[in-house]
């Protein structure tokens, strides 16, 4: 893909246009902010300067035409592009704020300046539009401070060659360096030995960075408490008890100077939750029972976009209404056209019948119970015992299904009961197992590893 972009250029130069843009070994960070107050949202830019090494993707133009919103590079002479991403934006701090800081990375050109585009998905999903536009200049950015110290856990080539990963601490203090270590280093173990990373870990490396700080533990693991980390890491974020987050622009300026194409920061914390999203990091609390899990299912969002296919205490299914297809890999509302119809073996129906009123009542009644055990400040044990009782008994009503081990169209997926199909019955993005990707969900993760190392 690549080649042949510089071949269109090149003929446009050799025909008296500007000469082909060449990109530097440098990144360039753009940070702004996204306004939530209307629809669509605004974005302002706050600051654009040198980030560190840039490592890849190889391909500079994205294809996948994967995430919410699209970053643009162009050159400003003839306004075409040579680097394009999609991303989704970050979660909100709290369930108040309509404000997010959105930093972006990208390949510095060698040029004076550039334009850089945020693009948002259309209402009809089919392509993008154009929601922030402008002139960037490169002269005197300023440059990144000395790279921080980080610690190799994996190495298989030099930066760039391969999906370089980095952990980030929070919440370990100033003296838990060697905990963190361990723990990162157990934690790529749990992520490196689910397909498909397992097999393409040979793909994969990955470095830690310990940040210390005063604090330990995480702000809102416990009601009421407010710890003062490096990263500002929280539970709560969107007003949801277990999502665990932290503001985009901190985790940034913390990585500065550092080689990286994904983010994964771990956090000192015992409490279930944490979140991810595609082109950005994961959070994952270190502690949690559920760890694997969590680890897996987040990392899967930020890599390959995948969605979310639980539907739990999702509203009446609504008449006479219209779903856009949606453009995450696992899920569909067009069974006419299905995206993963290579997949599906012959003689299964679409859509594909499955125990769907028994696992409703089922989860419907572990979500009650485990927003009781909230409501009455359980233990985490309590918490834990909830959760690892839910897996086999979930698995049990899955496995019933006649087409359970077939990728077919199960109805419910995506928040919606009904109108959004899911490939499998069962796959990490719908419920609580740490290890079983459906077929669709593992082609998504195993294109997105190779397109970072080919």
């Amino acid at each position: 893909m690549l080649a042949a972009f510089h071949l269109v250029l090149t003929a446009a130069w050799m025909g008296g246009a500007a000469p082909p843009v060449v990109v530097t070994g440098d990144s360039v960070r753009i940070d702004l902010q996204m306004i939530d107050t209307h629809d669509p949202p605004e974005f302002v830019l706050q600051e654009v300067a040198l980030d560190g090494p840039w490592v890849g993707p190889p391909a500079l133009l994205d294809e996948s035409n994967a995430g919410d919103y699209q970053l643009m590079f162009a050159d400003s002479r003839t306004n075409v592009p040579f680097f394009s991403q999609g991303f989704d934006a970050p979660p909100p701090i709290s369930a108040v704020s309509r404000v997010r800081a959105v930093s972006l990375r990208g390949p510095r050109p060698r040029l004076d300046s550039m334009v850089v585009s945020i693009r948002r998905r259309r209402p009809d999903n089919v392509g993008f539009t154009d929601a922030w536009t402008e002139s960037i200049s490169l002269v005197s950015l300023p440059s990144p401070p000395p790279p921080p110290e980080t610690t190799t856990l994996a190495a298989n080539g030099s930066p760039g060659q391969q999906l370089d990963l980095l952990f980030l601490s929070e919440g370990y203090g100033s003296k838990g360096r060697a905990q963190f270590e361990a723990d990162a280093r157990r934690i790529l173990a749990l992520i490196l030995a689910v397909e498909p990373f397992k097999t393409r870990r040979h793909k994969i490396s990955a470095r830690t960075l310990f940040l210390g700080g005063n604090g330990t533990g995480v702000t809102g693991e416990r009601p009421g408490i407010t710890v003062d980390t490096p990263l500002k890491a929280r539970y709560g974020c969107k007003g949801v008890e277990r999502n665990l987050c932290a503001p985009m622009d901190i985790v940034r300026n913390a990585a500065r100077g550092v080689a990286y194409d994904l983010a994964v920061v771990i956090t000192d914390s015992r409490r279930y939750g944490g979140s991810g999203f595609y082109n950005g990091y994961a959070v994952i609390p270190a502690n949690s029972a559920s760890v694997q899990y969590l680890a897996v299912h987040e990392f899967a969002h930020v890599l390959a976009g995948v969605a979310d296919e639980y539907f739990s205490l999702a509203p009446p299914c609504p008449t006479n209404s219209t779903i856009v297809e949606p453009w995450e890999p696992n899920l569909t509302a067009t069974l006419s056209t299905l995206k993963w119809r290579h997949l599906i073996r012959d003689g299964v129906p679409i859509p594909t019948p499955w125990p769907k009123l028994e696992y409703d009542e089922a989860d419907r009644a572990f979500v009650q119970d485990y927003f009781g055990l909230r409501a009455e400040g359980a233990p985490e044990e309590a918490v834990d015992a909830l959760i690892s009782s839910r897996v086999p008994a979930t698995r049990r009503i899955l496995e019933s299904a006649r087409y359970h081990d077939a990728v077919g169209a199960f109805e419910g997926a995506g928040g919606r009961s009904c109108g959004l199909y899911r490939p499998e019955a069962d796959c990490t993005m719908f419920t609580l197992i740490p290890d079983h990707f459906c077929r669709v969900c593992t082609e998504a993760l195993a294109a997105a590893i190779d397109r970072y190392a080919p």
